[in-house]
């Protein structure tokens, strides 16, 4: 069985493919294209990963797309509702910008498998963090944990994974509870740009040293 795994919704897209279970290339478009952390379709990665492995549109079976833009509406809704002077813009992230995402992703799909098509699923962002790790790996049974800035509208996963390849999911956060979008916030507020220079904010942590006056303004910035 060929699976052939799509990140694009946000920044980093990236394809990958798994052949019966295992996975065997994962590609960041970035590294076609040079162009750095970009969000564009990942239409050259998905093209070198099934070159790598011989195959052909035709030996895909499934195609994962790890977002399902549906999830949690109604949280989102009521979030909406309760900042109502900030309505614009989240309709247009929310709203227009996933409108538009999913419509790159069905015109791809429906040119790429004009007739006979994989089944298509749309994964739960912080679940497909964690499947993509457990599924994969040698262990039997493990912990799992997922930490980003949102995906639909969760911000975290924490469960395990059973011998029966079962997920369980005992908890997750929502936004704007987010740890990912305070390391965004940390990162803007040193001057580099959030969803892009992250790395740059780690780098420098190792060497920093922060001031107690520097600290009374994060926190006042974060809050």
């Amino acid at each position: 069985m060929n699976i052939l795994g799509i990140n694009f919704f946000y920044h980093d897209s990236t394809a990958c493919l798994v052949q019966d279970g295992q996975l065997t290339v994962a590609i960041e478009e970035e590294r076609l294209t040079r162009n750095k952390h970009t969000w564009a379709f990942p239409v050259n990665a998905i093209e070198r990963c099934l070159t790598t492995a011989g195959l052909t549109y035709a030996d895909v079976d499934h195609v994962a797309v790890s977002i399902d833009p549906k999830l949690d509406m109604d949280k989102k809704n009521w979030y909406g509702l309760k900042n109502i002077r900030n309505i614009k813009t989240f309709a247009r992230h929310e709203v227009i910008n996933s409108r538009n995402s999913m419509g790159r992703l069905y015109a791809w799909f429906n040119k790429t498998f004009p007739s006979e098509k994989p089944e298509l699923h749309l994964v739960p962002h912080h679940a497909a963090h964690v499947i993509g790790s457990f599924y994969v790996s040698p262990y039997p049974s493990a912990a799992l944990l997922s930490v980003d800035g949102s995906g639909e509208w969760a911000t975290s996963f924490m469960g395990r994974g059973h011998p029966d390849r079962r997920i369980e999911c005992y908890r997750q956060d929502y936004f704007p509870f987010s740890l990912g979008a305070a390391y965004e916030a940390v990162t803007q507020f040193c001057g580099f740009k959030a969803n892009y220079d992250e790395g740059k904010a780690m780098g420098l942590a190792l060497s920093g040293d922060i001031t107690w006056s520097f600290k009374r303004k994060l926190i006042n910035f974060l809050g």
